[in-house]
């Protein structure tokens, strides 16, 4: 089964605690009914729930705060409006593609190791 999210739902603090939960439900069926269990598949399912929880802390964090910091907006809006492109995102929190693509960069690379390139802007 394939667990990894499409690009947009990475943005998604909805899709991705479900996704969570849905890992963390495997993962303990796997841990009860072991002896039947493949352990290389049992290590993947918490590579990726762990991945993916670091993900939702960061999201949190973001959807949380208070901050007004350019920053904290742009990643605030990007959770909030998963549905825009990224030129709609762009006019909607008056900055330029590159201030946006730089902080939506700067996330993923703080708490989606590897996505970054993939899932910027869109």
């Amino acid at each position: 089964m394939n667990y990894d999210l499409p690009e947009r739902d990475v943005w998604s603090y909805r899709k991705v605690s479900a996704l969570v939960k849905v890992l963390g439900r495997n993962i303990e069926f796997l841990e009860e009914y072991g002896k039947e269990a493949d352990e290389e598949s049992l290590r993947r399912l918490c590579g990726l729930r762990d991945k993916y929880l670091v993900l939702q802390r960061g999201m949190e964090k973001y959807l949380e705060s208070t901050d007004d910091s350019v920053k904290a907006k742009v990643i605030r809006e990007r959770m909030l409006h998963v549905d825009m492109g990224s030129g709609e995102l762009v006019d909607f929190v008056g900055y330029s593609h590159t201030t946006v693509d730089f902080y939506l960069g700067e996330f993923m690379r703080e708490y989606y190791p590897g996505e970054e390139e993939a899932s910027l802007s869109s």
